[in-house]
C-alpha cells in the first residue's frame, strides 16, 4: 500500500545515505515500491553493469544490516531498563538500610528488623537486576560487534561494485 511503499522508499533512503557510494545509491533506488522508482533503479544499475543477482544480494544485505541495527537499537534500549531498575532497586536497598538504622536509633527494634528483612528481599532483587544488566551489556556488545562486520560486508561489497563498474 501507500504507506509501507513510502517507508521502504524512505527506508531505503536512509540506507542509501548512510552507506554511500553505489551500495547506497542502489539500495536507496531500489528499496521503493513504485513502478517509476523501479525502472529508474534498473537504469542506474544498468549504468554500473550490476546483474540481477549482485542486486538481490546488495537488497539481501542491506535488509540484514538494517535488521542488525534494530536489533542493535533494541537491545541498548533493554540494558538501559536493565540499568535503571539496577539503580532503583540499590537506592531502595540503601534507603531501607537508613530507615532500619533510625528505628533503632529510636528503640524500636521490631521495625528495624523489619526493615532489614525487606532489605534482604530487595537486595535479592538487586543483585538479579545487576546480572541482567550485565547480560543485557554483553548482548550490545555481541551485537554491536555483528553491525560492524556487516558494515564492513558492505564496504568489501561496495569496492567490488565499483571494481565491477570500472570494467564494464
Amino acid at each position: 500500500d501507500a504507506v509501507s511503499g513510502g517507508k521502504a522508499r524512505i527506508g531505503g533512503a536512509v540506507i542509501g545515505g548512510l552507506l554511500g557510494g553505489p551500495f547506497g545509491l542502489l539500495l536507496g533506488l531500489g528499496a521503493g515500491d513504485t513502478l517509476a522508482n523501479r525502472a529508474e533503479a534498473k537504469k542506474e544499475m544498468a549504468k554500473l553493469g550490476l546483474n540481477k543477482k549482485v542486486i538481490e544480494e546488495a537488497q539481501t544485505l542491506a535488509q540484514t544490516l538494517s535488521d542488525a541495527q534494530a536489533a542493535s537499537e533494541a537491545a541498548t534500549d533493554a540494558r538501559e531498563t536493565t540499568r535503571l531498575r539496577a539503580l532503583r532497586l540499590d537506592e531502595a536497598f540503601e534507603g531501607l538500610q537508613d530507615q532500619a538504622r533510625e528505628a533503632l536509633q529510636r528503640d524500636d527494634e521490631s521495625a528495624a528488623r523489619g526493615f532489614l528483612e525487606e532489605r534482604q528481599k530487595v537486595g535479592k532483587q538487586r543483585d538479579l537486576a545487576v546480572a541482567a544488566h550485565r547480560e543485557a551489556r554483553e548482548r550490545c556488545e555481541r551485537i554491536d560487534r555483528d553491525v560492524a562486520t556487516l558494515q564492513g560486508k558492505v564496504e568489501e561489497f561496495d569496492a567490488l561494485i565499483l571494481r565491477s563498474a570500472r570494467q564494464a
